[in-house]
Parts: structure tokens; C-alpha cells; sequence
């Protein structure tokens, strides 16, 4: 009797576990601002709303600190994405922007970057903008930049949900 209680207990705990995990696993909403901070009570970003696509470093880096509301869009391949990007960034490669577009939040701004210092996020920005995203804008400099800076980044590996 003794092991079928064992065998009892070691199932519930399983299903336990993979019904946390299909949970987590479908989870697509965004609750972090850009400097991780819960966006319950966070500003809006001051990102001008002028039909231009680039914005500036500085401008992303100060709505950052101030813990605005917005998604910062790593649209580089996970294998680059796992070895370093801006600290609280959400990957979403290119390459996946078509089919993946909608775990992104239409009601937030989000800012795209890649290294190259655009190409990629220029894409990822296109498809957005073809799926009916408004508050889209673009790293203008890059993530590249943004390291050379000594602005957060994170080596620790984190794809978005």
C-alpha cells in the first residue's frame, strides 16, 4: 500500500507541474515596463507620435530610467539575443515577427532594435505596422550602441512568453 501512495503523490505533484507550466507557457501579456518594474502604475513613454520610425538613443534610454510603460524588442535570432541584450527586452526574432506579432501588446509602445544597427528591426517594425501596430518606433543606433554606452544589458538568456 505503501508504494501505490508513493506512485499517487509523484503523479499529482507531475500533473501539478505541467499544469503550471501550460499556464505559463500560454501567458502573452507583458506585464514589466522596459526597466522591469510592474507597469500597473508606470507612465506612458514620452516617444513622439510623428509618423517617424526611429527614435533616439538617448530619448529610449531616459523613458527607460524613469520606468515608463513600453516593450523593448530584441529582433536579433535567439542564439544572439541569448548571449547579451538590453536588460528587460522581450526576444522576438524577425524571422518569426509574422507569426509570433501578436504576443506583442497593440496598446504599448514598442521599440525595436537589433544590432545590425537596424536592419532587422526595421523589419520587425514592417510587420507591426501591416498588423495594425501604431506606437511602433525604431532603436535608431542599435543595441550595439546602446552596450558601448554602458547602458543595462543582460547576459542571462530570456525569450519572450
Amino acid at each position: 500500500m505503501r508504494i501505490q501512495q508513493v506512485i499517487h503523490y509523484l503523479l499529482l505533484i507531475a500533473v501539478l507541474m505541467l499544469a503550471g507550466l501550460l499556464a505559463a507557457c500560454g501567458t502573452t501579456a507583458m506585464p514589466f515596463t522596459a526597466s522591469g518594474q510592474n507597469a500597473s502604475a508606470k507612465p506612458a513613454p514620452n516617444f513622439p507620435d510623428d509618423g517617424k520610425r526611429y527614435v533616439n538613443i538617448d530619448l529610449v534610454k531616459k523613458e527607460y530610467d524613469r520606468g515608463a510603460d513600453f516593450v523593448l524588442l530584441d529582433a536579433r535570432p535567439k542564439p544572439n539575443y541569448n548571449l547579451d541584450h538590453i536588460k528587460n527586452a522581450v526576444n522576438l526574432p524577425f524571422n518569426e515577427m509574422a507569426d509570433r506579432y501578436k504576443e506583442l501588446p497593440k496598446d504599448k509602445w514598442v521599440v525595436a532594435y537589433c544590432a545590425c544597427p537596424r536592419s532587422e528591426a526595421d523589419y520587425a517594425a514592417d510587420i507591426l505596422g501591416q498588423k495594425g501596430y501604431t506606437k511602433v518606433k525604431v532603436l535608431y543606433e542599435g543595441y550595439v550602441e546602446w552596450q558601448t554606452r554602458g547602458y543595462p544589458v543582460d547576459k542571462s538568456s530570456r525569450t519572450s512568453q
